[in-house]
Formats: structure tokens, sequence, C-alpha cells
């Protein structure tokens, strides 16, 4: 798992031009830190009508993709823009990025 999360790091540097890890860093502690957990985090997409989305991430690693808007509705500006190291336009982008 662990060379998996260092090559999608690699991926975001190539791909948005910043230092990754930060970014994971704050997205873990962001899931940490909701109310609720990784269940509360999820339940945040799920009232943003990403239900089934969601639902094909559990469990597997070839679940569903979001966009950049998705994440945005999910999560909203002030969530996002709170996340360190990232422009707040490529931070949904970067949140959602799969290799």
């Amino acid at each position: 798992m662990r060379g998996s999360l260092e090559s999608a790091i690699d991926e975001l540097v190539a791909r948005f031009g910043f230092e990754a890890r930060p970014l994971v860093l704050e997205v873990v502690l962001l899931i940490a830190a909701f109310p609720g957990g990784v269940d509360g985090f999820i339940d945040k997409f799920r009232a943003a009508g990403l239900g089934s989305e969601v639902t094909s991430w559990l469990g597997r690693s070839d679940g569903a993709v979001l966009m950049g808007p998705q994440v945005e509705r999910a999560l909203g500006n002030t969530v996002l823009g709170g996340i360190w190291g990232v422009a707040p336009s490529q931070t949904p982008s970067a949140i959602c990025y799969r290799k």
C-alpha cells in the first residue's frame, strides 16, 4: 500500500506542480477531524447526492471517480479553502485525482 500511496503522491506532484505530501496529510487530518470521522466524511458526499459513488468506494480500489465540482459541492468552499499548500481552485481536483 505504501508504494501505491507514494506513486499517487508522485503523480499529484507531476500533474499539479505542488508537493502532494502535505495535501495527503491535510486530507487525512480533515477526515479524522470530521464529526463522525470517516462515516461523517462519507455522509457529506451522500448528502450531496453522491451516494452511489460513495458506495462504489467501499471495499474496492476501482470506485467511481469524482470531478472537482462534485467534491466542492460535498465539502464546501470553507473546508476546501482550509487545506494548506494548495490553491483553492486546485483543491477539489487534487483531492479526487485518481491514477
